[in-house]
């Protein structure tokens, strides 16, 4: 599992060859200077939005900041290995199933959300995603069609249709998101 002071690291690798300087990734991520460097030094720890936006100053996937280096054909990962990231409000956390297989085809996470929780917007990348309701009950809207997915129950369909997430359950709801191909940005 990578901590936080190597995500940091990571970044100032990849800030150092991309020949950036602090200000030139904040400025393009949208974010504080000072923000950055406590990232780098391992101060902070990044929430899931900043993450995203650092790795697309950056241009580079945000799997390469926060898997374990030492990828292999086969792995097995137990919930203390998983990387897990919460949302900037705190109200989704991210948990990577399957870290450690870099040549993966397909991202399996597992987002647990908050009572309450909506997408703030809408979803639109390349390829497929399936989701099955683990616990509570969400409704995903896809090109403005509302359908609900209640615990037990999935949901398929084309990713490069807007969609958006919503949770419905009065207390958590977990999925278990299966997305493909893998994306450089967490999908809540």
């Amino acid at each position: 599992m990578v901590d936080s002071t190597e995500v940091g690291k990571r970044i100032k690798q990849k800030r150092s060859e991309r020949k950036m300087t602090l200000r030139d990734v904040a400025q393009k991520a949208g974010v504080s200077p000072a923000l950055i460097s406590d990232i780098e030094r391992g101060r902070t720890s990044p929430t899931i939005n900043s993450l995203s936006k650092i790795s697309k100053a950056l241009d580079a996937p945000i799997v390469h900041f926060i898997e374990d280096d030492s990828a292999a054909e086969i792995v097995v990962t137990t919930p203390k290995d998983r990387v897990t990231v919460i949302s900037d409000l705190g109200d989704a956390e991210l948990s990577a199933i399957s870290s450690g297989f870099t040549s993966s085809l397909l991202d399996v996470i597992e987002v647990q959300y908050q009572e309450g929780f909506i997408s703030r917007e809408l979803m639109v990348h390349h390829g497929e995603k399936c989701g099955l309701v683990l616990e509570g009950e969400i409704a995903v809207d896809i090109v403005g069609r509302t359908l609900r997915v209640k615990s037990g129950s999935a949901i398929h369909f084309h990713a490069d249709r807007p969609h958006s997430v919503t949770n419905l359950a009065a207390g958590i709801s977990r999925v278990l998101w299966i997305t493909t191909p893998r994306l450089n940005t967490p999908v809540l």
